[in-house]
């Protein structure tokens, strides 16, 4: 909230938790699950490297972050290096 106070916190998701719902249940969402959600062999090879790493970088820096390379059935589509 904008004054700070934080809401239902015992009903936070852990960043792992979040980064799996964005990636493995996206891809249950999408009926997909055998063919992307996962970097393993056989899957779609989509990916993005972001600037900081989401699961160790303050918070702070997670909400500006920019994606440095992104990947679409493994062909670079976007390369910031």
């Amino acid at each position: 909230m904008a004054s700070g106070e934080v809401l239902g916190a015992g009903e936070r998701l852990t960043r792992m938790q979040a980064l799996s719902a964005l990636t493995v249940g996206g891809a249950r969402l999408a009926f997909a699950e055998n063919e992307r959600g996962r970097l393993a062999p056989g899957y779609a090879a989509d990916l993005a490297v972001l600037e900081h790493d989401p699961l160790t970088a303050p918070l702070e820096a997670l909400a500006e972050q920019i994606a440095r390379l992104t990947m679409v059935g493994g062909d670079v589509i976007w390369n910031d290096a």
